[in-house]
């Protein structure tokens, strides 16, 4: 396989996801047949391979806008392009190796996703519906990076308060609060020069 790190597990079917609503949110809804584009990264899973015990939170993560394709684009050569890009982007400082070792491990999990055709079918139309992704609080350092990166800066401020309150380390808040700076940042560097 292209991607071999990425993990889209069978687990997140029992996950589902939830219609977007104003943060806070709740907990992801039970019981669903379908995987609905839920992330698994290799990092997530205990040593029993079970993650359900794991916190998630849901956010707004488009695997399409974090390889910066859109739909329309998405050929196996594009995937495989955008998928080496996003790797080997040079970063800001000042993210941790947990934050960076999630990161890729999600760049991965969508690259997988969009290059299979069930599972990419569900995360269309997922996105279309404006259903949420269900991230391990284990990658929500890695996920609202790659959200900041792809022109999210909204989102990533909305949703860091949520990915706060769930983080377990002090490194962890500390890498949803780079974000989160970074997408002021973006956000005040745009106003300022929209004028």
């Amino acid at each position: 396989s292209l991607f071999p790190r990425a993990r889209v597990s069978s687990a997140a079917s029992r996950l589902g996801a939830r219609p977007a609503t104003p943060a806070p949110l709740a907990r992801p809804l039970r019981g669903s047949t379908r995987a609905r584009g839920a992330i698994v990264a290799a990092s997530a899973f205990e040593d029993d391979g079970d993650w359900n015990d794991e916190p998630t939170v849901n956010v707004p993560i488009s695997f399409f806008s974090i390889l910066n394709l859109s739909p329309a684009r998405a050929s196996p050569a594009s995937i495989e392009a955008a998928y080496t890009s996003v790797i080997q982007r040079e970063l800001v400082e000042g993210f941790s190796n947990s934050c960076l070792a999630a990161r890729a491990d999600l760049v991965d999990a969508a690259a997988q996703v969009i290059s299979d055709p069930e599972l990419r079918a569900e995360h269309e139309s997922d996105l279309k519906n404006g259903r949420l992704t269900p991230v391990p609080a284990s990658q929500l350092g890695g996920a609202l990076a790659l959200m900041q990166e792809a022109g999210e800066h909204e989102a990533v401020i909305e949703y860091a308060p949520e990915c706060l309150a769930a983080a377990k380390t002090r490194v962890a808040r500390r890498d949803i609060t780079l974000s989160a700076a970074l997408a002021h940042c973006e956000l005040s560097h745009n106003a300022l020069t929209a004028t």
